[in-house]
């Protein structure tokens, strides 16, 4: 009677027998979503504080009493004059106007970066962007579904982050 070989015929891989290629495009696309998830929730907590950290540019600069002055006789200007046409954007009319400046934009995600709050959700996006990067690869290699679990489990729940908890 001949002795059967245990290893694999031609190196094919068995783990990979598990998940066919539909399963894994499955996989791949619900790893990718779950971290976009995560991603774009953590990105909210760091919008909340876009405005405290606009006040600190203006601040450090000491923009925000021009600013205020510029701003009231502008609302002057326009009750007397009217409202521009849609040609004309009123510069720094408000603070949306105002972070569409590149300079702003620039101050105010420097200051986000080095607020002491902020940094483990910098930290824990930067890890989700690594753990994206690597999806494809988490799934080829995955076995069974119940790998696929744990890395679901690894990535998080964004269903679960408060957005409320660092906000002022």
């Amino acid at each position: 009677m001949a002795k059967r070989n245990p290893l694999p015929a031609n190196g094919t891989n068995t783990k990979n027998n598990g998940l066919g290629p539909v399963a894994r495009e499955k996989y791949e696309t619900l790893m990718k979503e779950r971290v976009r998830q995560c991603i774009v929730a953590q990105e909210a907590k760091i919008k909340a504080h876009r405005s405290k950290a606009l006040k600190m540019f203006l601040d450090q600069h000491k923009l925000t009493d021009k600013l205020t002055k510029y701003r009231a006789a502008l609302e002057e200007l326009i009750a007397f004059f009217g409202e521009p046409d849609w040609r004309s954007t009123v510069w720094l009319r408000d603070d949306t106007a105002l972070l569409q400046q590149s300079k702003a934009q620039n101050g105010v995600d420097a200051i986000l970066h080095g607020l002491k709050e902020l940094k483990p959700i910098y930290a824990e996006i930067e890890r989700l962007r690594r753990i994206e990067s690597q999806v494809a690869e988490k799934v080829w290699l995955a076995g069974a579904p119940s790998e696929i679990a744990n890395w679901l489990a690894e990535i998080g729940d964004p269903a679960t982050v408060d957005l409320s908890e660092d906000a002022d």
